[in-house]
């Protein structure tokens, strides 16, 4: 090391201790000071959290030494090249990638990570794993007609005034959806519950995202035909990652969107073409439904469904249990008592969206956005005092609110505060930090609404009518009831306490959808186990990967392998829980 090296990196280290915002003298890239800028700032601000890191480190190199081999597969460039998109960046998302690449590698295919410099934490396990080949945002660059060219499109999309909110959601560039994207960085920025277009600083925050949005189509290209692969797999499809998956649907590159289900020890796998692109990763595609409802439901299929249940709202999987903590189950009198509910009247349980939620991705909405949704359902439910209204705010408002440091009101309570006022005596708010149990509500509603939540998979089941307010990823299924406009939405609101139970016919339909969601949608994880990080504080080191000795040889990553190999399925199904079901009927 050169003496003038060692003198920048000296200087960088004593900033940092001082609390300074390093310099980089002329002639050391950024790039590479990135990894002991970020180790000595945690280092010197957070030395507990830091060595928690480098303990969790050693640990996954220790396994990963047993499990991956000592020397990476190079790959044979004949066969597929699969980019993992590294769209979170923390350590748990790379122990996931990790894992997912593993049987890839040993078959001899190409694997990249397109990351960023400064993930470095995430980088070296990663390495650990055996992935040796990184591709970098920051190694694209714009040229100076592109810029130009994306600052004179930028100008040309300029946003109205008058613009409403679901003409912005359809928006787009060069076949690129950017209006949602738009709509969904924005959204969580400001985190008002509603975007205000005609607001000078909503329309200056949208403005700044459009910059970006139209220069992410430009950048997407670019890396698109550098790498050119054959597979991209990723969790997050939106909000600054739009453009590059819809690039790589457009050019013909299969795309893989996982995310994680609310049980602990499962992955949802779910193929991004023209068609699905704004469906939920956890839906079923209409030849997933046909294939179950061909096959008869079981009193072992009924016994199933009712233990996901259970093991849902029963305390078993910590995801699940992040909207539950502290929550106790009450009896129906206990319920009605606490309440303060007129026995003689039914319930309807309005289940409100995170204002700022992904969700507003999937679908069509009646209303202009969540925020409108929600202030619209609540001043129907105020009008309409034949029921009493159960309004439930989502209580991920909490640790999403902690993860995301975010100390402001709710949106949900300032927007009732400034539109409608004190609530009347038959609306009763329950707050995202409420012990009521979600599961105790199911049993006390006599209707339920949401937009497109979990809750109108869930409720159906129960025989409980649910309401939508747009189309997802159950809407027109036969188990809800939806509204073609937001007029008629309103008018059943109003109407509620008239509307018929449900049929026979609609539960059975959505029994065999929610059995789908629940039980065959998820990848189980056989060959590692999870540990979450229960006080939710730390998303990266302390979610630890075991059992790293069986990667190779267990059936999970076989079956994931042979899914990602037949391109015309579009969801994963366990296959095997089929096998089940058709040997039981023989």
């Amino acid at each position: 090391m050169s003496v003038s090296r060692f003198i920048n990196i000296a200087t960088v280290v004593r900033q940092v201790t001082l609390g300074m915002r390093p310099r980089v003298a002329a002639g050391v890239k950024r790039s590479a000071l990135a990894p002991l800028v970020m180790g000595a700032t945690l280092l010197l601000r957070q030395p507990g959290q830091y060595w928690r890191y480098r303990t969790d480190l050693a640990n996954w190199r220790r396994q990963a030494r047993q499990a991956f081999g000592s020397a990476a597969c190079v790959g044979d460039s004949s066969l597929e090249h699969v980019l993992f998109v590294e769209t979170i960046g923390d350590i748990y998302e790379a122990k996931l990638i990790a894992m997912l690449a593993a049987p890839l590698i040993a078959r001899g295919w190409q694997v990249s990570v397109l990351s960023r410099r400064f993930r470095f934490w995430s980088r070296l396990y990663l390495q650990s794993a055996g992935i040796t080949r990184m591709i970098f945002w920051e190694d694209f660059q714009l040229d100076p007609a592109d810029r130009e060219q994306a600052q004179r499109a930028g100008a040309a999309l300029e946003i109205p005034s008058h613009f409403t909110l679901a003409r912005l959601k359809r928006l787009s560039y060069q076949g690129i959806a950017v209006g949602s994207q738009l709509i969904g960085m924005a959204s969580r920025i400001l985190r008002q519950g509603r975007l205000d277009l005609t607001d000078a600083h909503t329309q200056a925050t949208i403005r700044s995202c459009m910059d970006l949005a139209i220069e992410n189509v430009f950048l997407a290209r670019h890396v698109m035909a550098s790498i050119a692969p054959t597979k991209m797999v990723l969790i997050e499809a939106n909000y600054n990652y739009g453009a590059v998956v819809d690039t790589a649907i457009s050019s013909g590159v299969d795309v893989i969107q996982f995310c994680q289900p609310s049980r602990d020890d499962a992955l949802i796998f779910k193929r991004l073409t023209q068609i699905t692109r704004r469906h939920h990763p956890n839906s079923l595609s209409p030849d997933s439904l046909a294939k179950l409802r061909s096959q008869p439901w079981l009193d072992e299929m009924e016994a199933r469904l009712a233990q996901e249940f259970r093991d849902r709202y029963g305390g078993r999987w910590l995801l699940q249990e992040r909207n539950q903590q502290g929550v106790q189950e009450q009896s129906l009198e206990e319920l009605r008592a606490e309440l303060r509910l007129q026995t003689d009247k039914k319930v309807a349980v309005v289940f409100s969206h995170v204002l700022w939620d992904a969700n507003l991705f999937y679908g069509e909405d009646l209303f202009e956005d969540f925020g409108e949704w929600f202030i619209e359902t609540v001043k129907a439910a105020c009008q309409n005092t034949s029921i009493e209204w159960l309004v439930k705010l989502h209580p991920a408002n909490v640790w999403k609110g902690k993860l995301e440091n975010i100390t402001s009101e709710l949106a949900e309570l300032r927007m009732i505060r400034e539109q409608i006022g004190n609530l009347p005596p038959h609306v009763r708010l329950i707050l995202p930090s409420s012990r009521l149990s979600t599961w105790s509500l199911f049993q006390l509603a006599d209707f339920g609404v949401t937009v497109r939540g979990t809750t109108g998979i869930e409720m159906p089941c129960l025989g409980i009518r649910t309401l939508t307010a747009g189309t997802g990823r159950y809407s027109g299924l036969g188990f809800t009831d939806d509204s073609p406009d937001r007029d008629t939405y309103l008018r059943k609101l109003t109407q509620l306490h008239t509307l018929p139970g449900m049929t026979a016919n609609e539960i059975l339909a959505a029994k065999q959808h929610a059995f789908g969601i629940f039980a065959l949608r998820p990848w189980l994880m056989k060959s590692f186990r999870l540990e979450h990080d229960k006080a939710m504080t730390s998303r990266g080191a302390l979610n630890l990967i075991n059992n790293l000795h069986f990667v190779r040889h267990d059936t999970d990553l076989s079956a994931w392998v042979a899914w990602l190999c037949q391109q015309d399925r579009l969801d994963y199904l366990d296959e095997d829980e089929f096998a089940r079901v058709r040997e039981r009927l023989i």
